[in-house]
């Protein structure tokens, strides 16, 4: 997020389009950073609303991107990405794209691909992405920015000046061992995170909440309006600690991480089938 605030003032004032639900900070940073969002929401069905990103893009600068997407964990097609590609040039447009999850794809026959390796988009894309998900080390602090652009590099590191924290060592020595040597370790944990997914996938659709099975991530977002209308506040009475939909843009939904130990996660979907049930 460091990198994404300087970006956004790199890129300066102006509209830039962002696609709730979306991770909260993504949603604020350009309108943080001096600029002003545009909120194109995704479809009900999780997908991209091409009529509207239509009608956004004519008037913005800037698409801020979230692939795979956070926190529906949709794995975007490469047919989505040549349509999005198509839209980013005609609208000479910049994208900033957030791939942190990128490795954590769990659907077999799904495949991420990064959106700054289409080669006519190259020099417009910004990406965003760091270890820490995928490898558990956010508290060590190293994540990157890949720019091909020069011009839009420089203008992205004096932007940053003294935001820009210097990378640790134990953190930097972290990150190359992770993704040098972290392949084996990963294959074994793609299984057990799809494990996890599936049984909580299944819980809360046998508890009457609808939700979708995330392709990629290790995150459950799932509809829980029946609760009330704080039902985040609902869920932490019951000892279950929930992020709030409303923060991602999209009241009444909540979403769970399921990157826990198994007794953990089955003790939080246990007090979340009583709230489905209403017998608490």
């Amino acid at each position: 997020m460091v990198g994404a605030a300087a970006v956004a003032r790199a890129l300066g004032a102006g509209p830039a389009i962002v696609t709730p639900p979306l991770y909260p900070p993504l949603l604020r940073t350009p309108d943080l950073a001096g600029g002003r969002s545009v909120r194109v929401p995704l479809t009900p069905e999780d997908g991209i609303d091409w009529p509207a990103l239509e009608a956004a893009a004519a008037e913005a600068r800037v698409l801020w991107w979230c692939s795979p997407h956070n926190p529906t964990g949709r794995v975007w097609t490469d047919a989505e990405h040549a349509q999005l590609e198509d839209l980013v040039l005609r609208h000479d447009l910049t994208v900033v794209s957030d791939e942190i999850w990128m490795d954590l794809v769990l659907e077999p026959g799904c495949r991420h691909q990064p959106l700054g390796s289409r080669p006519r988009l190259a020099d417009r894309v910004i990406t965003l992405t760091a270890p820490s998900k995928t490898f558990n080390l956010p508290g060590l602090g190293c994540a990157a920015a890949i720019i091909p652009d020069a011009a839009r590099r420089r203008a992205v590191l004096q932007a940053g000046g003294p935001l820009m924290a210097h990378v640790t060592l134990p953190g930097l020595i972290a990150a190359v061992a992770a993704w040098q040597s972290g392949d084996a370790w990963l294959d074994e944990l793609i299984p057990q995170l799809r494990a996890h997914r599936d049984s909580a996938v299944d819980v809360l659709k046998s508890a009457g909440f609808a939700c979708s099975s995330p392709q990629s991530t290790y995150l459950v977002w799932f509809e829980a309006s029946r609760l009330g209308a704080d039902p985040a506040a609902v869920a932490l009475a019951r000892g279950v600690g929930l992020s709030d939909g409303r923060e991602f843009g999209r009241p009444g939904w909540l979403r769970l991480n399921v990157a826990c130990g198994t007794s953990v996660l089955e003790e939080a979907l246990r007090r979340l089938v009583c709230m489905g049930n209403a017998t608490f």
